[in-house]
């Protein structure tokens, strides 16, 4: 049997949350997090995908707030995902669109220090799973959410 690993630091659940609308503050850390991804190639097919379908995705600043939102599809939402920890942190966005019963998240993007080992990522993509399965059961009619992921989806029940 294998030891355990030992993470310098481990993710509070409480301490992540989602809000809708982030601090123009934060716009050029949404940008290098989205844009200049380190890890951007391994999504690069389906990335070109979203865009021919959807948009192309920008940064919309508007009183103070800014957003992602798609070119082509006017009903885009992203979400961000924060870290409390003394001082709210960006450590991820998404960008998801309703297609009839379904949630559907097109773009996914997490700081790299939060996908360096399984248990870092896990934590964090535990807490998303489990925060759009909320959202998705506050919203009428949805019953799934889907995650796009390079090649697959995954599919969750609401």
């Amino acid at each position: 049997m294998g030891e355990a690993l030992s993470l310098p630091w481990s993710i509070a659940p409480s301490k992540l949350y989602l809000c809708s609308r982030l601090c123009a503050d934060y716009g050029r850390e949404l940008e290098d997090l989205f844009f200049f991804n380190p890890k951007q190639h391994l999504v690069r097919g389906r990335v070109e995908e979203h865009v021919e379908r959807y948009g192309k995705p920008v940064i919309i600043c508007s009183r103070g707030y800014i957003s992602l939102q798609l070119s082509t599809t006017q009903d885009a939402q992203s979400l961000f995902i924060m870290m409390d920890d003394g001082r709210a942190k960006l450590i991820g966005v998404m960008v998801y669109v309703r297609e009839q019963a379904t949630l559907k998240v097109l773009y996914l993007a997490l700081k790299s220090n939060y996908t360096l080992t399984w248990d870092a990522s896990g934590e964090v993509l535990a807490f998303v799973v489990g925060a759009l399965k909320k959202v998705a059961s506050s919203v009428n009619g949805i019953r799934e959410v889907r995650i796009a992921i390079t090649n697959r989806e995954a599919v969750f029940q609401v």
